[in-house]
């Protein structure tokens, strides 16, 4: 969690999943003006939207694959994050198309994520949908990022693994809370669901926190 805000960061993921739902175009036009668009050696375009005072560099990644980043304006806009926000859009991604391309370089973009990532200093990561996955192939970014948020994102998790996982660190999962909210599904059942299964989100050292983080988020979504 960056700077363990852990309301900001609830905050910022419903807020990123509503505006996230109605994304204007596919492929847009530019966002930014052409003073503040850059190419790289990849052909990975920059788009830098949005700068306020702060140091953080903010990297909004989009889904699909293929989406343009465009979709990201608004959100962008009503956050208002300190620092500079960027909007990234691959080789032949959205409307960064070139000489009349129309087909995606998908094999090329394993080299441009490391290659973006590291043209800041400890830069926040924001990946929706596709983009939030696919940085999970690079274990690099542990060491490269100051944060990474995921958007929308469900990466497939092995049960077998899960279990294993569960195993190793002698979690018992009472079922109480969820046979309740089985029977009497509302907003206070399932906040007790949720929490009961606490332990298999987080690891022993920030499973209070987690919980905290819980609560928070649940505070957002049932207001």
């Amino acid at each position: 969690m960056l700077k363990n805000d852990y309301k900001n960061i609830g905050l910022f993921l419903i807020l990123a999943i509503i505006l996230l739902l109605n994304p204007k175009s596919l492929h847009a036009n530019p966002l930014a003006p052409e003073s503040n668009i850059e190419w790289d050696e990849n052909g990975t375009r920059y788009q830098l939207i949005l700068s306020t005072q702060g140091s953080n560099n903010w990297i909004f990644l989009p889904g699909g694959a293929g989406a343009d980043s465009c979709y990201f304006l608004d959100l962008i806009n009503f956050l208002q994050l300190p620092g500079k926000s960027w909007v990234i859009d691959f080789p032949s991604n959205g409307s960064n198309i070139k000489d009349g391309q129309e087909s995606y370089q998908f094999d090329e973009w394993d080299k441009c994520l490391l290659n973006v990532i590291s043209k800041f200093e400890k830069p926040i990561l924001i990946g929706h949908s596709f983009g939030g996955m696919f940085p999970f192939l690079f274990p690099e970014l542990e060491n490269l990022l100051k944060g990474f948020i995921s958007i929308g994102t469900a990466p497939k998790i092995d049960p077998e693994e899960n279990q294993k996982m569960i195993n190793a660190r002698n979690i018992i999962f009472s079922t109480a809370a969820r046979d309740e909210f089985n029977k009497n599904p509302n907003n206070e059942t399932f906040k007790k669901a949720l929490l009961e299964r606490s332990a298999c989100h987080f690891p022993p050292s920030t499973l209070e926190k987690g919980k905290h983080f819980f609560e928070t988020l649940l505070l957002v979504i049932m207001q």
